[in-house]
């Protein structure tokens, strides 16, 4: 449990230092991509990073709404990345390898998501 913590900590502020220290992409076709985002598109990262902070600090003080932010982190990680793949020009610069990565996040957000479940049920979140 420490570790999902920890990782979850450590990837949440990663992602919210490149946020906040990312340099102006300098190839056209990441600037094309940069230039096609929505409000949408440049908000829901920092959602999902108060999303993953909120879960992460629920099961450390092993509370039961750990369950629900998890899986809410999830939910809205998946309908963003499909919404994003269709509304912008991400699929034209990262093709298969980002289709795989997200790929990855994904499984491994629902992997964490089945295992507070199964913390919840065996009593460990209350």
């Amino acid at each position: 449990m420490w570790v999902i913590v920890i990782l979850c900590l450590l990837a949440a502020g990663a992602q919210l230092l490149n946020q906040l220290t990312a340099p102006r992409p300098t190839s056209p076709e990441l600037r094309a991509y940069v230039d096609s985002w929505t409000i949408l598109d440049k908000w829901i990262p920092y959602v999902l990073d108060g999303l993953l902070i909120l879960a992460a600090a629920s099961l450390f003080a092993l509370q039961a709404r750990a369950v629900g932010l998890f899986a809410a982190y999830a939910a809205v990680a998946a309908v963003a990345s499909v919404q994003h793949a269709l509304t912008t020009r991400w699929l034209d610069v990262f093709g298969w390898a980002g289709i795989a990565a997200v790929g990855v996040g994904l499984a491994l957000s629902l992997l964490v998501l089945l295992y507070v479940i199964r913390l919840r049920s065996r009593g460990v979140l209350t």
